[in-house]
């Protein structure tokens, strides 16, 4: 499994970090990690996670959310906190599987990627690696709360104004169509209206 080449193609992969994982190969996962996270291949809740499950394993055993916001973050645990924010990025879903906020059930035959069904399978797998690791869940739960970071929920975006206007001018545009097609006559009235006060604003110079 680990030199077949085409492992992403089948998601193959993220079988072999389950594996790797429940042999507590943790230098194996890293390796693996190392190849399939990277940013030109697609993204998985079983990436981001286990990554951040590394990271939160250098640093959790020891974690304590009431002297990290005392002294503040060490290194290691800001590249761990840091590591946790990019997974929630990635599927925000997870982490109340994982801090079993939600109840686990079998993972549904179709998985959507950053969808409560990935977050469902994910979880359903790897519960027991985060269990495993002392203190990461802990400091998934303060990260996640946003203890540390704001945690924002992917993708978040506002629609610019042009679409917004184009939008509003076409749905007027259809209006003033329907208004036309079932009202002709009174419609007609209604521009004759508008074209007199357009030409009597424009002979006065008001503007109004």
């Amino acid at each position: 499994m680990k030199e077949f080449p085409p492992l992403g193609m089948l998601n193959v992969h993220e079988n072999l970090l389950e594996a790797l994982l429940e042999l507590q190969a943790y230098a194996d996962v890293q390796a693996v990690l190392a190849k399939y996270d990277d940013i030109s291949l697609p993204k998985s809740a079983a990436i981001c996670y286990t990554a951040a499950l590394l990271k939160a394993r250098a640093v959790s055993d020891k974690f304590s959310p009431e002297t990290a916001s005392r002294r503040g973050l060490s290194t290691a645990e800001m590249m761990a906190v840091e590591a946790i924010h990019r997974a929630v990025e990635f599927n925000p879903h997870v982490p109340k599987y994982l801090l079993e906020m939600k109840s686990l059930i079998l993972p549904p035959e179709h998985i959507l990627k950053r969808g409560d069904s990935e977050a469902v399978a994910y979880s359903f797998f790897h519960l027991q690696h985060w269990k495993r690791v002392e203190g990461a869940l802990n400091l998934l739960h303060c990260t996640w709360e946003g203890t540390f970071h704001d945690v924002s929920v992917y993708p978040k975006k506002e629609l610019p104004f042009f679409i917004l206007f184009t939008a509003g001018l076409s749905s007027f545009t259809a209006m003033l169509a329907l208004l036309t097609h079932q009202f002709p006559e009174l419609m007609g009235v209604f521009v004759k209206a508008v074209s007199i006060k357009v030409v009597y604003n424009y002979k006065t110079g008001n503007g109004g």
